[in-house]
Parts: C-alpha cells; sequence; structure tokens
C-alpha cells in the first residue's frame, strides 16, 4: 500500500502500521488520513477517523482487551442484524482478530440529546430497540452470549453489583487520594450494599429470573449516549460491544438510568415504552421494571467509584491516551454525590 497516512493518530501504538495495511487490503481502497474521533462518552475503546482515497469516511474500532471479548460481541451482533436487514445501526464492514480492531460504516449525525429530544424521537428510540428485541434465542440457530451486566435473573444482577464493591474494596488502598477519602470518610461500600440488600428482601418471593423464551437481543449499553440522529431524522444506534441476550425490561432501564436521561418527564418514559412495546412482543411487567430501574441507580453508584479505581482507569487510558486522570477521578465522585439521593429516592418507591 502507498502512501500512509502522516496523522500520528496511531502513533506510540504497535502494529498501527500494520492494520492500516491490512485494512487497505481486505477493503481494496487506500487510507489517506487517520485522526482520532471525539465521542460523547466515556470511553473504553480506541476511536479513529479514516479517509480513503475515494473520500469515503470509516470508523475503526481498536478495543481494550479483556474477558469481555467487545470487539468479538459487537463483529457477532452488529453481523447478524445487517444480514437480517436491521439498518439502523453502522455496517460492519472488517474486523481484524489478530489487532482486536472493527471497521465500520461512518455515520452522520449527533448524539441524541434527550432533554431537547421530542416524544416522537423517544417513541423512535423505542422502536429502534425493538427492532433488537423481536430476536428470541429459540427464533435463532447461532448461538449469542448474554450481555454484559444481563438482568436475565435479579440474583445474578445484584451479585454482579456486588462484585463491583468488591472491586472497589480490593482498589481502595492504591486509589487516588480522592477516592480513599470518600471510602473511609462516609463507608459508602457498606451504604450502598444496604440499599442493595433493602431492594433484594423486598424482591423475595418474586419470580427472579426471566424466562428463557422472553430473552431478547440488546446493544448492552442503552441510552442516548449510543443513539445518532441522522440529518434525516432517522436514529442509529451505537456501541455493541456488551451486547447479547437481556431482561427486556432492563433495556429501557438502561435508557431511563442513563447520564443523560436523569430527570427525564413521565411522558418522556411512557413515549420510549410505548415505542418499545408497540413494535415488539414484549410482556410488559410493571413492577419488574421499576425494581430494575431501583438496581440499576444503585448499580450506577458503584460505577462511578469503580470507574475512579486503577484499573479501571487503564482502560479510560487506553481509549483517550490524553486523559485528565485526577480530574476524571473528581468527576465520576462527583457525579456519585449526584447519583446517590436520585438512587435512594428510586429505591424509596420500591420499598414504599
Amino acid at each position: 500500500m502507498q502512501g500512509l497516512p502522516s496523522d500520528d493518530a496511531f502513533s506510540g501504538t504497535s502494529g498501527s502500521w500494520e492494520l492500516l495495511r491490512e485494512i487497505s487490503d481486505a477493503l481494496a481502497t487506500r487510507i489517506v488520513s487517520a485522526a482520532p474521533l471525539p465521542t460523547a462518552g466515556f470511553n473504553n475503546n480506541r476511536l479513529s477517523l479514516l479517509m480513503t482515497a475515494d473520500y469515503d469516511r470509516l470508523v475503526l474500532k481498536r478495543y481494550f482487551r479483556d474477558e469481555r471479548r467487545r470487539g468479538e460481541r459487537e463483529w457477532q451482533a452488529l453481523g447478524f442484524l445487517w444480514e437480517v436487514g436491521v439498518r439502523c445501526l453502522p455496517q460492519p464492514l472488517f474486523r481484524s482478530s489478530g489487532h482486536d480492531a472493527t471497521v465500520f460504516s461512518h455515520v452522520e449525525g449527533r448524539t441524541l440529546q434527550s432533554d431537547r429530544a421530542t416524544l416522537l424521537q423517544l417513541d423512535a428510540a423505542g422502536r429502534c430497540y425493538a427492532t433488537l428485541a423481536r430476536w428470541h434465542p429459540a427464533s435463532l440457530k447461532r448461538t449469542f452470549p448474554e450481555a454484559v451486566g444481563a438482568a436475565l435473573s435479579l440474583q445474578h444482577y445484584t451479585a454482579t453489583i456486588r462484585q463491583r464493591l468488591a472491586h472497589l474494596q480490593q482498589e481502595a488502598t492504591s486509589a487516588a487520594p480522592a477516592l480513599r477519602t470518600i471510602l473511609q470518610a462516609q463507608d459508602v461500600v457498606h451504604s450502598i450494599a444496604t440499599l442493595l440488600e433493602e431492594l433484594e428482601r423486598s424482591a423475595a418471593g418474586r419470580n427472579d429470573s426471566v424466562a428463557r423464551a422472553e430473552w431478547v437481543l440488546s446493544n448492552g449499553d442503552c441510552g442516548p449516549h449510543n443513539i445518532l440522529v441522522r440529518p434525516s431524522g432517522a436514529l442509529c444506534l451505537l456501541d455493541f460491544e456488551n451486547a447479547g441476550w437481556e431482561d427486556p425490561h432492563a433495556v429501557i432501564a438502561s435508557f431511563m438510568t442513563s447520564d443523560r436521561s436523569i430527570g427525564l418527564p413521565l411522558e418522556a418514559e411512557e413515549a420510549l415504552i410505548a415505542g418499545y412495546c408497540g413494535a415488539a412482543q414484549v410482556h410488559w411487567q410493571p413492577e419488574r421494571y421499576r425494581l430494575l430501574l431501583a438496581l440499576n441507580q444503585v448499580a450506577w453508584c458503584a460505577i462511578y467509584l469503580q470507574s475512579a479505581t486503577p484499573s479501571v482507569l487503564i482502560r479510560k487510558c487506553f481509549a483517550d491516551p490524553l486523559l485528565d486522570v485526577p480530574a476524571t477521578v473528581e468527576r465520576q465522585i462527583e457525579r456519585y454525590r449526584t447519583r446517590w439521593p436520585i438512587a435512594r429516592a428510586a429505591a424509596g418507591a420500591v420499598l414504599g
């Protein structure tokens, strides 16, 4: 391949030029520029915008290698959905297993701003998720894993939250001073665990698991931050690295408890649910949905603090080598402080 890009989007990354050559050969094109791609989220993976000699724009995603097998999940899910005609998502074009990287079509658009979204847009978002929820284990011959952090069983989901708390305690001594201070002074791990136990007791006697026949396919990280609004107004779902089988209620609960959805009015929530249930064969259980909302709020408190620990910050620095780590730690602590009263209120609504 001639004319490798001179941009430093790949500088310091082992095998980067070899990866570009592999992409160029596989797609029968020539990459003429590469640049970091800014995103709306707090990422685990590195995104780059590629330009070809034909002026086509592509997105290259390089994954942080861990037990989640993020790249494989995303390639499998998107490949299947494109195969069956789903188009509200980027097209997967090429996967390099050796470099754990995937190339996608570039989608023009802006991130959905939930606080400015119309009810029609939220209804459309629900319908986009429904295009995934039409698929169940019994209707597919291929095998998909459970979504990362899936709530198919309440017992399993609460165990996942406890694992986050245990990880937080394990890394407390090596954490940044600001995180150590809040963990020691406020005993937040105990507070989160106690609220989690109260929610578990309130759910005692209920059906703990979702029947396998009711599992739905999900991108595993539902929320406005992973939805683009195209210039035409159509929506596009992003980020399938946590994709897999999920509780249908957890799809909407994830959207409603994401950072960008906090404070959405009831009519917005109703529009989202209406679009989702109207387009998918979902047996909606309001009580289970409300319980998952509360559990998600508690989970976010643990996630924020865990995201400020050294091992998680390594992933974040892989995604953004220029990440301001001290500022990030402070920001995650502030997010916890903002979310904690919201979690308590959500739990209180369930506990009565």
